[in-house]
């Protein structure tokens, strides 16, 4: 529920008083970053139309006299880093009657249980995420983890009390198991999560009847299988995210399956979860006979036991299913569980291969993921939309695409596939790929980061519906022609890899209906191609630029970018992504 990246990159920003003071009147987004001047108190009335407020660092003063006060016309706050008094920073937002976002990530936040709350009435959404949770005129060191649970838990009941709160995430270190009665009876609580709630939280959902229809447990290190007992008793639940939670596994597919009105689910595994690099078993979990179960295989995993995961059969109101990284997950098992999901639209298989030399310990000594040639029954599937079979890759860490040629051969036979993703595969043909030109249907195609020996631009366009798509244009990965990519009749949106930013101000480029588009430069020019760039095309209403150009101007060389584009471009949305 909360991208610092991508609010941070729609932001004007200003790490000292002679930045902010060069800055235009009328913006409406500002990210203070580093702010180099906290000994004087920041001045941001002028700024009458700022709707999202952005800061790195601590909030410094007293509750009397903060260092900044956020404009009226603030709905959407976030702070990052440092150790934060709330008290502190309720008084910063004092103004901003109308906050109706607020997000907190910091190491160390300082609490008063009492503290009033009126102030955030309009408040619908809300993220706490801290290292350690402390009362206000004390230390860290002050606490036990039994005072810091206290602590933390009469807070997050005060918290309860909001009175417009749709969305709320609670990622700190001491969870306040006390405060689930509380957070459960929230009236229009739609959207919950954290790392750190336990079965408690789930359980008191239950029993109050919440209208929670989205359910974030990404990460969470305390829910169990048991835990998800209770979900069959929320009626209104349609998202369930699961992905890395370390003691939910295969026994409790059942209990998933059992919610009524599930459409979108996400089991995958956290990066890297299932490497053989990794010592074993990864994360044991609480399973009946975990040692050797009746198949006669050690289970080290917490999704492998084929019969178990094929129940996910069973959830049929389901329309997503993203299983990505669990590379103990089997092609007859994917068929067995898509086979029965009348209703799926979307599947994500990313990264269900092993890595290798990695070993399958799924109890099956044949037909792994990794042999996509008996994946024709998806193109049999009569509702199925977007197939997604992404790679991962990082500078730390790879992990194959399960797509092969053999997959897109048989995915081109479906009537029904219009979106198809395959970012980082490496074993996928310049042949294979124009087999999928026959999908009449197909209007959207990811191949980020996919290099094939050929003409990759030719290929493309024969896919004369296509509306979308994501390519890596760098000279050395592929032979591409912009100008033909401008060309493509239906094209809207173009997520492209380059090695220049000039080099998409193509003589081509006035033909182009591109409405949206998303650069990532490798390894970057000056700001003058940024902005001929910008000019050009005329019909753009989203332009996300990454990264920005090396600049000793810094920010002053972003902002005056940001106003000369608004001037020309005002209904344009604009996102710089810093390196």
């Amino acid at each position: 529920m909360n991208s610092w990246p991508e609010a941070e990159s729609a932001c004007y920003r200003a790490s000292s008083q002679k930045e902010l003071d060069a800055l235009p009147d009328t913006i409406t987004s500002l990210y203070l970053m580093r702010w180099s001047d906290e000994a004087r108190v920041v001045q941001l009335d002028r700024f009458k139309q700022l709707d999202r407020l952005v800061y790195w660092g601590g909030v410094s003063g007293t509750d009397d006299k903060p260092w900044f006060r956020a404009p009226s016309s603030v709905k959407d706050f976030r702070i990052e880093g440092g150790d934060e008094s709330f008290a502190i920073l309720l008084a910063s937002l004092r103004p901003a009657s109308k906050l109706t976002e607020l997000h907190v990530n910091c190491s160390v936040l300082f609490v008063d249980a009492d503290c009033d709350l009126a102030q955030l009435s309009e408040l619908s959404k809300l993220s706490i995420s801290a290292f350690r949770v402390a009362r206000e005129g004390t230390t860290v060191a002050d606490y036990s983890p039994a005072d810091e649970a206290k602590v933390a838990g009469d807070w997050v009941r005060r918290l309860a009390s909001l009175p417009a709160a749709e969305c709320l995430w609670l990622d700190i270190p001491a969870s306040p198991d006390v405060a689930a009665e509380a957070i459960s009876g929230m009236p229009k609580l739609t959207s919950f999560g954290g790392t750190s709630i336990g079965n408690e939280y789930l359980a008191a959902l239950a029993k109050k009847h919440s209208p929670i229809e989205e359910l974030n447990l990404a990460g969470n290190t305390r829910v169990t299988d048991q835990g998800l007992k209770s979900l069959a008793s929320l009626p209104g639940l349609k998202v369930l995210n699961l992905t890395g939670c370390s003691r939910i596994g295969d026994y409790a597919i059942p209990y998933i399956a059992a919610i009524p009105n599930l459409e979108s689910l996400n089991i995958s595994a956290a990066t890297g979860e299932y490497d053989k690099s990794l010592p074993r078993p990864m994360r044991m979990v609480e399973y009946p006979g975990a040692k050797d179960d009746k198949d006669g295989f050690k289970r080290v995993f917490r999704l492998q036991d084929p019969e178990l995961l094929k129940r996910l059969g069973e959830a049929k109101t389901l329309r997503t299913l993203i299983i990505r990284c669990v590379t103990t997950i089997t092609t007859s098992t994917i068929a067995a569980i898509v086979s029965k999901l009348e209703n799926l639209e979307t599947l994500d298989l990313s990264s269900c291969v092993p890595k290798e030399g990695d070993p399958v310990v799924n109890g099956s000594k044949s037909g792994i993921l990794s042999d996509t040639s008996s994946l024709s029954f998806l193109a049999d599937h009569k509702k199925l939309k977007a197939v997604i079979m992404n790679g991962y890759a990082s500078n730390h860490e790879t992990r194959p695409s399960p797509a092969t040629d053999a997959a897109l051969k048989a995915l081109a036979q479906s009537k029904t596939i219009t979106h198809i993703s395959l970012d980082n595969a490496e074993l996928i043909s310049l042949a294979a790929i124009r087999s999928l030109s026959n999908m009449e249907q197909l209007t959207s195609l990811s191949m980020y980061s996919v290099s094939v020996e050929g003409n990759l631009s030719d290929t493309l366009t024969a896919f004369a519906n296509l509306v979308s798509l994501s390519i890596d244009a760098r000279a050395g990965r592929n032979d591409v022609d912009v100008g033909a990519l401008y060309r493509m009749p239906k094209l809207k949106r173009l997520q492209i890899e380059v090695l220049s930013y000039s080099i998409l101000a193509n003589e081509s480029i006035g033909q182009s209906g591109l409405t949206e588009l998303d650069v990532t430069c490798y390894p970057g020019d000056g700001w003058s191609e940024v902005t001929e760039l910008a000019r050009k095309l005329s019909k753009l209403r989203s332009l996300r630029l990454y990264p920005l150009p090396e600049s000793e101007k810094g920010a002053t060389e972003e902002n005056n970018f940001r106003s000369e584009i608004e001037k020309v471009r005002k209904t344009l949305e604009l996102r710089l992504v810093r390196r």
